[in-house]
């Protein structure tokens, strides 16, 4: 078979191990300045095509070629073999490297696979540091909400609880577009609770975050004394926004509503 070719579907499933680790090793080989020429590009998609079915099809011969990846320059090789050797494959070896990985590449998603993987090998261990590693991610509103996503249901799994308001697969929790929106989506009561009872030291050493009914009592203090500010005669929106840290908007729906009945 003609490697340097790319590949149909049903040719890649012919591939024999052989043919599968040349074409890896190809792509292993290819530099960033020379990955525009049709066939590097052919060797690329090849070897992709490769990667998304190693790890469920439990191809541990390729391992040795899986690892040369993980420092790839492409982020579209890189990321599906992190995401080999750990979530699918499990290699032992790879466990503590996957963290290394999350905590040092700069692209998301190979940041989230390495996450996803470093946490599977802890499910139901409810292994404390893990806890806190997990708990820290997810209050960080610095990181991706997909990343902090995964930090949620990392924690649900290592504890090896079922969440009662969060599920991976109908969560909407990836489409939140602030840091804010995300965290009015957690119950955040829950994830204390399991740390409290599995990993008490990551509410000692990381702050706890609010839950619902906090957000909205603070948010209604806030449209309280906005509404005061507004019947003194205040009009400098932009003063009564940053005095009460609500938005422009949020403030001139108050302004046009003329009352606030907020408890």
């Amino acid at each position: 078979m003609d490697i340097f070719k790319k590949l149909s579907f049903e040719e890649r499933d012919a591939l024999s191990i052989l043919e599968m680790k040349a074409i890896l090793q190809q792509a292993i080989l290819i530099k960033e300045d020379e990955s525009d020429d049709r066939t590097s590009r052919n060797i690329t998609s090849n070897a992709m095509a490769i990667l998304s079915i190693a790890g469920k099809r439990g191809l541990y011969e390729l391992v040795p070629e899986l690892y040369q990846f993980i420092d790839h320059w492409d982020p579209f090789l890189r990321q599906p073999a992190v995401a080999n050797l750990g979530w699918w494959l499990k290699v032992p070896e790879f466990r503590d490297q996957a963290y290394e990985i999350f905590i040092t590449d700069e692209d998301s998603h190979t940041q989230f696979s390495a996450l996803q993987s470093w946490t599977s090998y802890y499910a139901d261990t409810k292994n404390p540091s893990v806890l806190e590693e997990l708990y820290k991610i997810l209050i960080n509103d610095n990181y991706d909400v997909g990343i902090r996503e995964e930090a949620l249901s990392g924690i649900f799994d290592v504890t090896g609880v079922k969440s009662k308001f969060y599920d991976e697969y109908t969560s909407d929790l990836i489409k939140c577009s602030t840091p804010e929106e995300f965290n009015n989506k957690v119950e955040w009561k829950e994830v204390t609770d399991l740390l409290k009872k599995y990993a008490p030291n990551a509410l000692k050493n990381y702050p706890i975050k609010w839950t619902k009914a906090d957000y909205e009592k603070a948010k209604n203090i806030a449209k309280k004394n906005a509404m005061t500010l507004i019947s003194e005669g205040e009009k400098d929106i932009q003063l009564i926004s940053k005095l009460t840290n609500l938005s422009v908007e949020e403030i001139e729906e108050l302004k046009q509503g003329g009352t606030f009945a907020g408890g």
